[in-house]
């Protein structure tokens, strides 16, 4: 009768590999949901703010009104600015036409004539 094998102790067994893959894989994957949940916490609770402000605190912004429009007989849009605290106007054009394309601007015109 032929006598079994013996391996040495040191030496992994098949299942004992598969099983420290698994759990190695487990863990990764818990690591993994863990950053994914923190980092959705911090998108989330982190405020999100723009100021439109300048440097001086005594500054004040103004308050700016803009239509967009194409005019009749004009081949090109156009846009209406308004500065309502300075009561000017300013009128850009897009010429799509022209070589290269550009904006064209007109004024300021004064509104408090």
């Amino acid at each position: 009768m032929a006598t079994p094998i013996e391996t040495p102790s040191s030496a992994p067994t098949r299942e004992g590999r598969g099983a420290s893959v698994k759990s190695l894989l487990l863990t990764a994957l818990i690591v993994l949901n863990a950053a994914l949940v923190l980092s959705l916490a911090g998108r989330t609770i982190a405020p999100n703010f723009a100021f439109a402000t300048s440097e001086q605190p005594a500054a004040r912004v103004s308050e700016y009104v803009m239509i967009p429009s194409r005019p009749l007989g004009v081949n090109q849009d156009v846009l209406y600015i308004m500065d309502a605290d300075n009561t000017r106007l300013v009128v850009a054009g897009y010429d799509a036409t022209a070589r290269p394309p550009r904006i064209e601007f007109l004024g300021p015109f004064p509104l408090n004539r």
